[in-house]
Formats: C-alpha cells, structure tokens, sequence
C-alpha cells in the first residue's frame, strides 16, 4: 500500500504502508488495478478478508468493513 489514511477501514485493520495486498475476498490480487476493481465490485457495508505481507514479511489475513470514502475538499 503506497498510502493509509489515519481512520480508514485498511488502518483500523491494522494495514500500514507498504504492506502488499495479495488477496482480497479469496481473490488473488497481481495488479494495483485489479485491487481497485474487487473493491468497486464490493458494496459498502460489506465485511471482506484482505491477506497482505508486511515489510517483515509475515502474512496476515484480516477482516475489513467497507465504508465510504470521504469526499475531498474543495
């Protein structure tokens, strides 16, 4: 991940930067593109597994709640 925000669902996970997500709803995940589009795919609300490798490379598998996303400001 190039980017966390503080209080999202990926940093109440406990995902930081730079961790690789590798699966996302038992989907494997090659491409930053093909991430984007399992989450589109997803509703919001849904409770969906994400598997990711961290910079120590451990592997760890959690539970995510989709929200969201804050609109910018103008």
């Amino acid at each position: 991940m190039a980017h966390v925000s503080p209080g999202s669902p990926a940093d109440k996970a406990g995902l930081k930067i730079y961790d690789v997500i590798t699966h996302f709803n038992g989907k494997e995940v090659t491409t930053a593109e093909a991430l984007l589009q399992l989450i589109h795919s997803a509703k919001i609300g849904d409770n969906v597994t994400i598997t990711s490798i961290s910079r120590d490379k451990s592997t760890k598998t959690v539970t995510v709640r989709l929200e969201q996303s804050p609109t910018p400001a103008k």
